[in-house]
């Protein structure tokens, strides 16, 4: 039989089973990574990890290989992304969530529609901020969900409070936030970094509940690996389809900005419903009370202290409020979550004093030290209802009262 004469091959035999084998594990390794914090970019993710093995149904055998090789490089990136990653993160760019909060007797948070956004920076900021060109001075908070405020409207959040505040004192000025919930003081330094282009007179930093908490968590589990891999919003791919892809269509296709997440809430208890409350009643209870902070925090904020020097920009550095307190009302205790967050034991309430007033002294001492200014705002912050909604993040007239603290503390600066 001449070579014209020979059948072409199907793909079928052990070849074609190894490659709907191959196809099917990236498949399930997208299922597995199921982004729960976004519905879109869940369902974008699902597609992509499905191509590979739906492609083996093609007659191309070059098309079938670089689909299976598509399908490596996905899997690929979300596992190495988390060790390139610098630890700069932002929010989503050009986000706008609404909160329909529908419950008229909750303390401290009136009911209504609060829109949150961002800008093509990923920082939360009101009203649009030019970066290339300054109007009066340049204020960017850094922080972590207490900074970041991300069930308040953007008129209600301490930044922009405090901007109006200082505006109405005279001073011309520019807040912007920056602050995404679950960050610590390793990724508040890259922020820093990331922000140092844009010519920062001064940076706010409120720091403190998210590295006690690893604190604690490092101390009960030591040796822990903190890897995890990355799904495809914020792995490296991710943030190539959202910066060239994403947001291009949304400006192209969207007369008006998309809503990532549309939510009614009829009770303020469901701002936390996928959060483990009633976390001081774990049935493991253990105590742990430190003389010092960590040494990862430790070292993280003296680099950032000394990277606002090397800047020459003004930090102003904010102690951390909480809600841990003996005479809490029992509702407030029971939307405790963080004793640590997503943990099976709990540290008992007096530790939790502890600790948050330990790291809150430790960064005020800091401040002197180093020659920065500090302003203690956990001290003015009551642990009441009307301030908090749970053991952490603040309810309108909690920001309200932050933007109170803050505000005098950022006026001397500019004074000087």
């Amino acid at each position: 039989m001449d070579s014209q004469s020979q059948p072409v091959s199907t793909g079928a035999g052990p070849g074609r089973v190894l490659r709907l084998a191959a196809g099917a594990s990236v498949l399930l390794y997208g299922v597995w990574m199921f982004d729960r914090a976004s519905t879109p970019w869940a369902l974008l993710s699902i597609g992509l990890h499905a191509l590979p093995l739906a492609l083996q149904a093609v007659r191309g055998p070059m098309l079938r290989v670089y689909a299976l090789w598509f399908g490596v490089l996905l899997v690929a990136q979300s596992l190495l992304s988390p060790l390139v990653r610098s630890g700069y993160v932002s929010l989503p760019p050009n986000m706008h969530s609404t909160v329909d909060l529908r419950t008229p007797d909750a303390p401290g948070m009136p009911p209504g529609v609060r829109h949150i956004t961002t800008d093509a920076k990923g920082y939360r900021v009101t009203p649009a901020v030019n970066y290339e060109r300054k109007q009066g001075t340049r204020i960017f908070a850094i922080g972590g969900s207490t900074t970041e405020d991300i069930v308040l409207d953007d008129r209600a959040t301490w930044t922009h409070l405090l901007q109006e505040g200082l505006k109405a004192r005279g001073h011309a000025v520019e807040v912007i936030n920056t602050g995404v919930s679950g960050l610590r003081a390793r990724n508040h330094l890259a922020t820093l970094a990331a922000v140092a282009q844009y010519q920062p007179d001064i940076v706010v930093v409120l720091a403190g509940a998210n590295d006690w908490n690893k604190h604690i968590l490092d101390h009960f589990q030591p040796g822990r690996d903190p890897y995890r891999p990355a799904t495809l919003r914020v792995s490296a791919l991710g943030k190539l389809l959202a910066r060239y892809v994403v947001g291009p269509l949304r400006a192209r296709f969207l007369e008006a900005p998309s809503h990532d997440r549309s939510v009614v809430v009829h009770d303020p208890d469901a701002f936390n419903a996928h959060k483990p409350m009633r976390a001081l009643d774990r049935s493991v209870k253990r105590v742990f009370r430190p003389v010092d902070v960590s040494e990862g925090y430790r070292d993280d904020m003296l680099d950032l202290s000394q990277r606002c020097k090397a800047l020459g920009v003004r930090c102003l550095f904010l102690t951390q409020p909480h809600a841990y307190g003996t005479q809490v009302t029992p509702r407030l205790r029971n939307r405790y979550w963080m004793t640590p967050p997503y943990a099976d034991y709990t540290l008992d309430l007096a530790s939790m004093m502890q600790i948050a007033a330990l790291y809150n002294a430790w960064v005020q001492d800091m401040a002197r030290r180093e020659g920065h200014q500090s302003c203690d705002v956990a001290g003015g912050m009551a642990p009441t209802e009307d301030l908090f909604f749970d053991d952490m993040h603040y309810t309108d007239a909690g920001a309200r009262r932050v933007a109170e603290l803050v505000l005098p503390c950022v006026a001397r600066l500019l004074e000087r």
